[in-house]
C-alpha cells in the first residue's frame, strides 16, 4: 500500500485506531494524496506509480485521467451489502488476496445470521432516523441503502420512507416522521440539539440521541456495520441477555483484523 485517503490522518476520531493497526500510519509515513469522494491530488497519485487505485465511483473525471496514464482503477460505491461483498471480492482478486476476501465474506455471513437470530423477535419496532456524518443532519439513508439493511438487522424501522439510497430532506419532513431515536456517526450530539427548528421533536426534547463512538468501530461503509446493528438493537430495546456487546465487538474486530485487533483493546 503506497497511499491512503488524507482524512485518515486528519480525523482524530479514527486516526488513533488506524495507527494502532499499522505503525506506518501512526508515524504518518504513508502518502495521503486525497480523500475518498473528492479533492484527490492526481499529480501526487501518479507520482506514487501505483499498480492499482481504489476510489469512489463518483470521481469519474479523476478516474478517466488516471486511466489515461495507464493506471488501473477499481471504482467502488456500495449502496447495499450485496454490492459491498462484490467489491470486496473484486479487490481481493485484483490484489492477490482472494482467499482472505472470501474468508472475510464467510465470516460476515456467519455473524449476520447469528445476529439476526437474536434480534428477529421484535414485533413492535422502534422508529429510527440516521443523520449522516459531519453534522449533515438533513442527509439520511433511505430504504435502498446499507443503513436500512443495518436497521433491519437491528430490528428497528427506518423513519425515512423514501425508497432511494441517500435522500436530502427538510426539517418539516423530519418532524413529521417523529422518530423514536436519532442516530449519529462521526457527528456530535450538539449538531441536533442546537438545531432550533427541531426543538419540538419528541426525540430531541427527551434527548433520545445516540452517537456511535468511537467512530472507528462502527463505520457504516464497511463490514463493521454489523456491530453497529448490535448496539442499535440494545439502544432501542435495552439489554438482550443473548447479546454481549463487548464480546461481540472483540469477535468482530478479530475476524476483520486478525491478530492486529488485539492492539485495539489495550
Amino acid at each position: 500500500m503506497v497511499g491512503i485517503q488524507h482524512n485518515i490522518y486528519t480525523n482524530p476520531e479514527t486516526f488513533k485506531y488506524f495507527g494502532l493497526l499499522d505503525p506506518r500510519i501512526a508515524r504518518r509515513e504513508i502518502a495521503a494524496p486525497g480523500n475518498w469522494e473528492n479533492s484527490t491530488n492526481l499529480e501526487s497519485v501518479v507520482a506514487l506509480k501505483p499498480d492499482l487505485v481504489i476510489m469512489a465511483s463518483g470521481q469519474s473525471g479523476a478516474i478517466e485521467i488516471l486511466e489515461s496514464f495507464g493506471i488501473a482503477v477499481f471504482a467502488v460505491s456500495p449502496s447495499n451489502n450485496e454490492q459491498l461483498y462484490e467489491e470486496l471480492l473484486g479487490i481481493g482478486i485484483l490484489t492477490g488476496t482472494e482467499s482472505r476476501a472470501r474468508e472475510l465474506l464467510g465470516f460476515t455471513e456467519t455473524k449476520l445470521l447469528e445476529i439476526r437470530e437474536k434480534t428477529s423477535h421484535i414485533n413492535k419496532k422502534k422508529k429510527v432516523y440516521y443523520a449522516w456524518s459531519g453534522g449533515r443532519i438533513y442527509s439520511t439513508s433511505g430504504r435502498s441503502s446499507r443503513m436500512h439493511e443495518c436497521f433491519d438487522l437491528a430490528g428497528v424501522e427506518n423513519a425515512c420512507p423514501f425508497d432511494i439510497d441517500t435522500p436530502n430532506i427538510n426539517p418539516e419532513s423530519l418532524i413529521a416522521w417523529d422518530p423514536d431515536i436519532m442516530l449519529l456517526w462521526n457527528s456530535k450530539q450538539e449538531d441536533l440539539l442546537n438545531a432550533r427548528e427541531l426543538s419540538s421533536m419528541r426525540a430531541i426534547a427527551e434527548k433520545n440521541i445516540h452517537v456511535f463512538e468511537p467512530a472507528f468501530f462502527y463505520d457504516p461503509h464497511t463490514l463493521k456495520i454489523m456491530y453497529m446493528a448490535l448496539e442499535l438493537h440494545e439502544v432501542a430495546y435495552g439489554d438482550n441477555p443473548e447479546l454481549d456487546l463487548d464480546e461481540f465487538r472483540k469477535e468482530i474486530m478479530t475476524g476483520l483484523y486478525e491478530e492486529k485487533a488485539k492492539q485495539l483493546f489495550l
